[in-house]
C-alpha cells in the first residue's frame, strides 16, 4: 500500500514545487532586466521667442517669426544633455542655427562635467541673460550681441558647479576649448589684405586651445548680489605652420547683479545688472600692396548698466506688473592714428580705413602710434516700461538713442514670451 502512495506522494510534491521554481526564475529574470535598463529618461522642451515693431532712424518696420526651441533630456540622475536652436525670418527665406548643443555629466553635488558646444562663461549677459523674455529690453547692451567683445560659445569641455561658503556662496566653471581663430584673406593687388577673428573655430586652426572660466561669489546668504570674474587666454589664434601662428588673445569680464525685492521705502523691487568686457590680442603686422606693412594692434572694450524698478508692492494690480528700465552701454574700439594731411603717412600705420579687424567677437582696426575712436565706437541710452502679462510673458515699449558720430534714435514695441 505504501508503495502505491509513493509515486502519487512525489507526483504531488513536483506539483508544488513547479509554481515556486518558476516564481524564483520569474524574480531572477526580473531583477537581471532592471538592471539592464539604461536609466529613468525625461524629456523637457522649454525656449522662448519674440515679435514686434520698430523704428530705426526713420525707418519702421514689424519684426516677427523668432522661435527659439531649448530641448532638455536626461537620462537617469547623472546624464543631461542640452541643446538650442534658432529659427527666424531673414531676408526671403528662414534660417535655422543650433546655438549649442552639449552633454553634461553629474559627478558630484558641487561639479558638473561637460562636453560639447556651450555658451562661454564670460562675463553673465550671454549665459544668463540673453534670452528675449529674460532680457528687459528688446535690444542687448552695445558688445554684448551681435557685435560681440568677447567669446561668446566654444567647442570644448567644462567643469562647472557651486558650493556654500557658511553663509555665502561661489560658482565657478573652467573650461579648455578651441577658442578664436585669426583669418588673413588675400585680396587683389590694389587692395591690402582683410583680418577677421572668428569666435567659432568649429575644427580647430592650430595646437593651441583656449583656456578660461569664470568664478561668482555671492556675499549675501539671501543671494541677492553676486560679483562675478571671467577670463580666457589662448596661446595661439592664427593657422598652424604660418607667422601668425603664435598671436595671443586674452580677455576678461567683471559682472555683478544686485536684486533687492519687497523694499518697503520704495514699494517694489530693484533691479541692477552691471558688466565689463575688454579683449586684447598681440600685435602683429600684415604686408601692404606696396610693400610696407600694417601694424595691427587691438584693445576693445564693451561695458553696460542696467537699473529696474517695479512697484511690485502697489495695491494696483496694474502697477504691480509694471516695469520701469534704463540702460547705459558703450563699445571701444581699437583704431590706427589720423594723420593730419593728406599722404602723410605715421610710419607703421597703413591709412584709415585698411587692414580692418573684423568678426564674431573681436572687431576693431589697429596702429601703432596712438588710439582715436573707431567709427564702430558708440554710446547708448536706453530706456523702457516693460508690462509683465505673465512672470515670463512681457509687453515691452522702449526708446534708445545710439550715438557715434551722429545720434540715431529707435523706437521698438515688442512682445516677449518664455515656455
Amino acid at each position: 500500500m505504501m508503495g502505491k502512495k509513493l509515486p502519487l506522494l512525489i507526483f504531488a510534491l513536483l506539483l508544488s514545487a513547479g509554481p515556486l521554481v518558476a516564481q524564483t526564475y520569474n524574480d531572477e529574470t526580473k531583477e537581471e532586466l532592471e538592471s539592464l535598463k539604461p536609466g529613468t529618461t525625461n524629456f523637457l522642451m522649454r525656449g522662448y521667442s519674440h515679435a514686434g515693431f520698430e523704428i530705426i532712424d526713420g525707418n519702421s518696420s514689424f519684426v516677427s517669426g523668432t522661435f527659439a526651441p531649448i530641448f532638455l533630456w536626461k537620462q537617469g540622475d547623472r546624464i543631461l544633455f542640452e541643446s538650442e536652436l534658432e529659427i527666424e525670418f531673414e531676408g526671403d527665406g528662414v534660417q535655422f542655427a543650433l546655438e549649442y548643443a552639449n552633454i553634461s555629466y553629474i559627478l558630484n553635488d558641487y561639479l558638473v562635467f561637460r562636453f560639447g558646444n556651450f555658451l562661454t562663461p564670460f562675463g553673465a549677459f550671454n549665459e544668463r541673460l540673453h534670452p528675449a523674455w529674460i532680457n528687459k529690453l528688446p535690444t542687448a547692451p552695445l558688445g554684448m550681441g551681435h557685435d560681440p567683445v568677447g567669446p561668446t560659445r566654444e567647442f570644448g569641455a567644462e567643469l562647472r558647479g557651486g558650493a556654500p561658503l557658511g553663509n555665502t556662496k561661489i560658482n565657478y566653471s573652467l573650461y579648455v576649448s578651441n577658442g578664436p581663430l585669426l583669418e588673413v584673406h588675400a585680396e587683389d593687388s590694389l587692395e591690402p589684405p582683410t583680418t577677421s577673428i572668428n569666435g567659432l573655430n568649429f575644427d580647430d586652426n592650430n595646437d593651441d586651445k583656449a583656456i578660461g572660466g569664470r568664478i561668482g561669489f555671492l556675499p549675501f546668504n539671501n543671494s541677492a548680489l553676486e560679483i562675478g570674474v571671467s577670463t580666457q587666454y589662448t596661446a595661439g589664434i592664427g593657422d598652424r605652420n604660418t607667422e601668425y601662428n603664435d598671436i595671443a588673445s586674452f580677455g576678461y569680464a567683471v559682472d555683478l547683479s544686485l536684486v533687492k525685492n519687497s523694499i518697503a521705502a520704495i514699494k517694489g523691487n530693484l533691479d541692477l545688472k552691471a558688466q565689463w568686457n575688454r579683449v586684447e590680442v598681440d600685435e602683429f603686422h600684415i604686408e601692404l600692396p606696396d610693400g610696407d606693412e600694417q601694424a595691427i594692434n587691438q584693445e576693445n572694450d564693451a561695458y553696460y548698466v542696467q537699473l529696474a524698478y517695479r512697484p511690485a508692492l502697489s495695491k494696483s494690480n496694474f502697477l504691480s506688473n509694471i516695469e520701469l528700465i534704463g540702460r547705459y552701454s558703450g563699445i571701444d574700439l581699437t583704431e590706427p592714428a589720423e594723420h593730419a594731411d593728406e599722404g602723410d603717412i605715421v610710419p607703421g600705420v597703413a591709412p584709415p580705413g585698411k587692414a580692418k579687424l573684423s568678426g564674431a567677437g573681436l572687431s576693431s582696426l589697429g596702429g601703432e602710434e596712438e588710439e582715436v575712436h573707431a567709427e564702430g565706437d558708440r554710446t547708448q541710452w536706453a530706456f523702457g516700461i516693460n508690462y509683465w502679462i505673465t512672470w515670463r510673458s512681457a509687453l515691452k515699449f522702449s526708446y534708445q538713442v545710439t550715438d557715434n558720430e551722429e545720434s540715431v534714435p529707435g523706437f521698438f514695441i515688442h512682445y516677449a514670451l518664455g515656455f
